[in-house]
């Protein structure tokens, strides 16, 4: 009878005890509901955030969700510290979250207090020990990203602390990790950033293609391909494109233009081409076309005797924008094309932007000669013969 009542209350025991760790055994609780639920859930447990920002394709994302969120420790640690959250960024609520917290990456998670404000960011696949780690970093005032950025703010700039924040805000922050960027490269004598142990920090971290630090190693390209190989030039151009697309989406015009002038003020003929070609396609988007019509005028004069720019620039104007005096730029360049090189391309794309201007004559001449070179080429001339049925007078 003894020995019966042992096992039962052994039994008893054990199940107890499963029920007790069943919550850990299946991984991290996510809440349901609004992300104003979630914070006003924060504030009543007094507990921060952890929100999972994944995607439906995000591979690393799906990988975490069935390997590392479903471990024992990691549920243990997150539900017992946090308020867990998960959304999909290209959905509902998820897009607001996503911009407003300015997540490019998946996966990426953050740690919120009730408020919405970033503590702690982690991007990037992890698995069970380092989503540990950077749990316990998170409730950390002296070690989360908040907590180093704002001991950043309060004038902690040994050159260490610096460049352990530029790679911790890397891709995460990046207004922030230009701000320590230039504090760092302020500390740094201009001829010591092409030593290795500080060169990628400039090659990796420094964005802005606008302050004392690129100036100096864009002027002094040659000394760093001395010692880094073509690289070194690659790294400047790839960072001045960036900065090119960046500004020009932002609308930007003081900035981007600023950019170019690495382009125009250059010795060789194609960077000033390219630079006054950006100036062209800012302008043509951005509506502004007496300084279009000016920078058109620039790049024509590096341009003239390229069949192929000719043909792209004319095509761009002709697609984009309905200004008469643009169009007539445009014509011109296409009959510089023309001249340069005669066939069917290049006379139906005058044809084309004659018609829009609204010289029809001039128009059914091109197509009309666009018939013939296509002919003699062998290649398909529908549009020509439509073009010169439609324009021509009627019998």
């Amino acid at each position: 009878m003894i020995k019966y009542i042992f096992i039962r209350v052994t039994l008893i025991f054990s199940i107890l005890i499963s029920l007790s760790t069943s919550t850990w055994a299946q991984g991290i609780k996510f809440e349901e509901g609004s992300f104003a639920d979630i914070k006003k859930l924060s504030r009543t447990s007094n507990k921060y955030i952890f929100i999972d920002c994944y995607t439906k394709w995000c591979g690393p994302c799906k990988v975490m969700a069935r390997d590392v969120f479903t471990q024992d420790t990691i549920a243990q640690f997150y539900n017992k510290n946090f308020v867990c959250y998960k959304s999909d960024m290209e959905e509902g609520e998820g897009r607001e979250i996503a911009r407003t917290y300015s997540i490019a990456f998946y996966p990426t998670m953050m740690i919120l207090d009730s408020t919405g404000k970033m503590v702690h960011k982690i991007v990037g696949g992890k698995n069970t020990m380092e989503l540990l780690a950077e749990g316990e970093i998170s409730l950390d005032p002296n070690r989360n990203l908040s907590g180093q950025i704002l001991q950043f703010r309060k004038g902690k700039s040994d050159t260490a602390f610096l460049r352990k924040l530029m790679l911790a805000t890397y891709q995460i922050e990046p207004e922030v990790q230009k701000e320590i960027s230039k504090a760092y490269f302020a500390q740094i004598k201009k001829t010591d950033i092409i030593r290795p142990e500080i060169y990628p920090y400039f090659r990796d971290m420094e964005t802005d293609v606008l302050s004392e630090t690129f100036v100096y190693v864009y002027k002094n390209s040659d000394q760093f391909v001395k010692v880094y190989g073509e690289d070194a030039t690659n790294n400047l151009q790839q960072k001045l494109f960036a900065s090119l697309d960046n500004f020009g989406r932002a609308g930007n015009e003081i900035s981007f233009m600023k950019v170019t002038e690495y382009f125009i003020n250059d010795t060789s003929k194609l960077k000033k081409m390219m630079g006054y070609q950006f100036r062209s396609i800012y302008y043509v988007f951005h509506i502004d076309q007496d300084k279009l019509v000016k920078s058109l005028d620039e790049w024509y004069k590096y341009a003239k005797n390229n069949n192929d720019e000719l043909n792209k620039m004319s095509t761009l104007i002709w697609e984009k924008t309905d200004n008469k005096k643009a169009l007539e730029k445009g014509a011109s360049f296409l009959d510089r094309s023309y001249f340069l090189n005669k066939d069917y391309n290049s006379a139906m794309l005058a044809a084309n932007m004659y018609l829009k201007i609204g010289d029809k004559k001039t128009a059914l001449a091109r197509a009309k000669e666009a018939q013939r070179y296509g002919k003699e080429q062998k290649i398909d001339i529908n549009a020509a013969d439509n073009m010169v049925k439609d324009l021509s007078p009627a019998k």
